[in-house]
């Protein structure tokens, strides 16, 4: 008696989990994500084209400001539309299939709203490194200075002994 107890719990708990994933939930959008400093147009592009094709979405259609994406996965598919600016972008939800889609309700499969999340994750990363590239890039150009010059300029300064010039070029990067 008590296994068919232990058999039943464990039939209703085995139940219950599997509903649980197979349920809907509120479509995600990304609404006017910001860019924390301004990149040029083509950056910000850029840094979304690498982040869709890091996550394996295929682009749909491609304009100066804004792309549709599309990620299928067997059975089912969605269609996404990304608009952006020097100063932010968006992820809104255009079309599917077999995700259950409910439009007077907003829902969707919940896997949807996970690589919503994953995209936007690796697009945010994307723009950080593209900023951090830039700053680099920016401080290097103002400075006029490269690493080997940087180099030169230290073994020059220590006048307090001779020292032979440095015959050998030695580079940081």
């Amino acid at each position: 008696m008590k296994l068919n107890m232990f058999k039943i719990i464990l039939l209703v708990l085995f139940s219950l989990l599997g509903l649980s994933g197979c349920g809907s939930a509120k479509i995600v959008n990304i609404p006017n994500q910001n860019i924390e400093r301004n990149l040029p147009l083509h950056d910000v592009g850029k840094a979304i084209e690498y982040a869709l094709m890091q996550n394996r979405w295929v682009l749909v259609e491609k304009k100066s400001d804004e792309y549709i994406a599309r990620l299928s996965r067997g059975r089912w598919s969605v269609d996404i539309l990304i608009v952006y600016s020097k100063d932010a972008y968006s992820i809104k939800y255009l079309s599917s299939k077999n995700l259950k889609y409910n439009a007077e309700k907003q829902t969707i499969h919940p896997g949807y709203n996970k690589y919503i999340a994953r995209l936007k994750r690796q697009i945010d990363l994307n723009l950080n490194t593209a900023v951090a590239t830039q700053m680099i890039k920016t401080d290097i150009d103002e400075q006029k200075v490269t690493p080997v010059t940087q180099e030169r300029e230290l073994e020059t300064k220590n006048t307090d002994t001779e020292v032979e010039p440095v015959s050998k070029e030695v580079e940081i990067w």
